[in-house]
């Protein structure tokens, strides 16, 4: 990843949740349509890694409250 990107990427986390949704959405509409079944591919093959994953024993899921309180406690940093 080039510094530049870094850049913007670190600019946009530092936006409000809706905001930083606004730009990615932004964002996805410039993709080239031919691109979307190798975007869709890759996440189905992350989603399936993920599982196998989680079947394995190898990682865990979370509560959702402990997940939205650990974003919130990054926040406040």
């Amino acid at each position: 990843m080039t510094k530049a990107q870094e850049q913007i990427i670190e600019q946009a986390m530092a936006l409000p949740p809706e905001d930083r949704l606004e730009v990615a959405e932004r964002i996805l509409i410039t993709v080239d349509p031919a691109q979307l079944p190798e975007i869709d591919a890759a996440l189905a093959e992350e989603a399936e890694r993920r599982i196998d994953a989680l079947d394995r024993g190898e990682d865990r899921t979370y509560p959702l409250e402990e997940v939205i309180q650990s974003f919130r406690a990054r926040g406040k940093k």
